[in-house]
């Protein structure tokens, strides 16, 4: 007959290979994981489209910002990407890009990622952008705030300014 420190002892090791499993599943991806794709070396660049110059990803693809910010998840993340950083976000070419890099950066997501930032934005793409340099998105009002893509400066470009 097993003694009552025994019995104690395989229950708290029962207990622990549970919860060690349970901790080390998988699981489905974080909201902010499923829907984001990533920027390959995550570049950032200035392209000129019909709102004018706008930043956009290493791909020409425009890069958003909301306004007012707030958290993008679940159904805005899939008409939202955002631009998750794939190791330092970085100028396509320092050396001609009007980039500032003293505003380029990251924040951590609750996944574990990292989204890239402009001028304190996070920086989202919109799924409905079918080509590089599309600017569908600018001005578009959904998941509590308006969608805009960004200047050179920082600056979110209004709906008006497309030419």
């Amino acid at each position: 007959m097993p003694t009552p420190s025994r019995h104690r002892a395989a229950l708290l090791l029962a207990a622990a290979a549970l919860t060690l499993g349970a901790c080390s599943s998988p699981g489905p991806a974080a909201p902010e994981e499923r829907f984001t794709l990533s920027g390959g070396d995550t570049t950032v660049d200035v392209v000129t489209s019909a709102a004018g110059a706008v930043l956009a990803d290493g791909q020409g693809r425009v890069l958003y910002a909301r306004v007012p910010a707030g958290d993008c998840t679940g159904d805005c993340l899939a008409q939202w990407p955002a631009y998750v950083a794939d190791g330092v976000p970085h100028p396509a070419d320092p050396a001609l890009n009007p980039l500032r890099t003293d505003v380029l950066g990251t924040t951590p997501t609750a996944g574990g990622g990292k989204v890239v930032t402009y001028a304190g934005h996070l920086l989202h793409r919109f799924a409905g952008d079918a080509a590089p340099g599309a600017v569908t998105g600018q001005g578009v009002e959904a998941f509590g705030g308006t969608w805009m893509p960004l200047n050179p400066d920082g600056d979110p470009v209004p709906a008006a300014a497309v030419r």
